[in-house]
């Protein structure tokens, strides 16, 4: 009889470890980004022929939400999450005396 090595696969080193909120994050912004792309699409496709909701923000946001599987909810705790500054920022980008790293990026 000879010798084999258990082999690791991804899912059962994946079973291992707990799901993070970050997964659970990461997970939802891929499905609100397969929405948004689908939703483009279907604009696209009715260009000069677009139902009323199509130029609603609100009514574009649930039909986002609705296709990704979300509340509105999660989808705006997201929105914040991505454009929330993490609590140690490097001086470079908390425009402390730094400006070289960001010249040329003043409006004009």
């Amino acid at each position: 009889m000879s010798y084999r090595p258990k082999v690791q696969t991804w899912a059962s080193n994946a079973r291992a470890r707990p799901y993070s909120q970050e997964d659970f994050d990461q997970r939802d912004l891929r499905l609100i980004g397969k929405a948004w792309a689908k939703f483009e699409e279907m604009q696209a496709a009715a260009v000069g022929n677009a139902p009323a909701w199509m130029r609603d923000s609100k009514a574009i946001v649930n039909w986002i939400c609705e296709s990704a599987g979300i509340t509105v909810k999660r989808y705006l705790e997201l929105r914040e999450l991505q454009t929330k500054w993490p609590d140690n920022v490097p001086a470079w980008a908390s425009g402390q005396g730094h400006d070289e790293y960001v010249s040329g990026c003043e409006p004009a």
